[in-house]
């Protein structure tokens, strides 16, 4: 009998087409279930699955000193013996200068102790490290930190949630998950505190037994007001909510399992949504009113309040708490009243006279060419930087 022998650039042809057909079959697989995403976004949700190792939490997500030991990251505690307040916050991409001002606006007009949560992309991780080091050792000694990996539940596609609107917004609607304390002020990177941090925790007193989160009014006007005009889903009230500064009690949120909850709206009201997350947080308190409490609009002003004229009334009386520079104000020149404020907090040294480094400044943007009404509001932004901290 004759046996048939291959010689040796034969054999090695086949070898080598054996192991590409096993390598694209095993690609094809893992693209498969990681959903129908291809090219950047692939290779993105792929990275994003790596750092979610999970360290005893539902979701992964891992405070500095979980993280591994390849990345040189780290976590501070507030004085011992002392309550912080609790402000979380998400970064990504361009937003870690940003989210320092906000910190810093947080830290300029308080001398209670506060614990900042953030929860950001790997590679932003050391840069703001870096920045809470630099601040000077006497304001070190009134605030900790913690940095987290993005998290996100198990099951749901990574890549989706993480670009439901802007870039990692939606991660607010699971901090429950991974920050373990009872209740946190969240703040969007794009909001300063023009007031003691306190006054607005003071709210969570006011909270009765079924409300379990704190917003604004998405408006004040109907006639200005994108959900009363335009939303095709169900939303809050007449007006709709604003989710960029939210009181939330994280230990309610858990207990009526807030996650499920978001994620079956979500899945119900995908097609129909604009404003990602703020539009799922609308439709759930549709449905639950009396699991929110409404604080009126000087804890949340943005440029609608004065764009047209001022149509926060109460601001005259009580000052504005918590400025929001949202759609990039703060960085442009559309409403240089916001953008006057912001670089006024940024320019701050700690140890300085607030009254006229940050101030004076503001008070003096009647001279702005632009911006009719909004510069007017400006005794508004200052009245509660004037009042003793706590």
């Amino acid at each position: 009998m004759q046996v048939c022998r291959f010689n040796k650039p034969v054999l090695v042809f086949f070898s080598v087409i054996l192991l590409i057909f096993l390598f694209v079959t095993y690609s094809i697989t893992q693209k498969d279930n990681l959903g129908d995403f291809d090219g950047k976004k692939w290779r993105e949700q792929s990275v994003l699955l790596d750092t979610q190792t999970s360290i005893g939490n539902p979701h992964g997500a891992r405070s500095l000193k979980e993280t591994d030991k390849s990345v040189k990251v780290s976590s501070t505690t507030c004085a011992p013996g002392k309550t912080a307040i609790d402000v979380a916050a998400v970064v990504c991409g361009d937003r870690s200068k940003e989210i320092m001002n906000m910190v810093k606006s947080v830290l300029i007009f308080t001398n209670h102790q506060v614990h900042f949560h953030i929860v950001s992309e790997r590679d932003l991780q050391e840069g703001i490290k870096r920045s809470f080091d630099k601040f000077p050792s006497n304001v070190k000694e009134h605030f900790g930190f913690t940095l987290y990996n993005l998290s996100y539940p198990p099951g749901e596609n990574i890549a989706t949630w993480k670009n439901l609107f802007k870039t990692c917004a939606s991660q607010r609607l699971f901090l429950m998950d991974f920050i373990k304390r009872d209740k946190v002020l969240y703040l969007d990177t794009d909001t300063l505190l023009l007031s003691p941090v306190e006054k607005i925790w003071h709210h969570f007193s006011k909270f009765n037994k079924t409300q379990l989160a704190a917003m604004t009014r998405e408006g004040e006007l109907a006639s200005l007001n994108w959900y009363h005009r335009f939303a095709r889903h169900p939303f809050y009230g007449k007006l709709g909510l604003n989710s960029g500064v939210m009181l939330m009690d994280l230990r309610k949120l858990r207990d009526l399992k807030f996650t499920q909850n978001i994620i079956e709206i979500y899945r119900e009201h995908k097609y129909n949504i604009v404003w990602g997350d703020q539009d799922l947080l609308n439709i759930y308190f549709n449905k639950h009113p009396d699991r929110v409490y409404l604080y009126p609009c000087e804890w949340n002003y943005r440029p609608d309040h004065c764009m047209y004229q001022n149509n926060c009334q109460s601001v005259l009386r009580n000052g504005v708490y918590v400025l929001h520079g949202n759609r990039g104000v703060f960085h442009n020149d559309k409403q240089k009243a916001f953008r006057t404020v912001y670089d006024a907090i940024k320019k701050y040294k700690f140890g300085g006279n607030v009254e006229t480094d940050i101030v004076a400044k503001i008070l003096n943007m009647e001279s702005l060419n632009s911006d009719r009404y909004c510069k007017l509001m400006a005794k508004s932004f200052v009245k509660n930087m004037l009042q003793p901290n706590g």
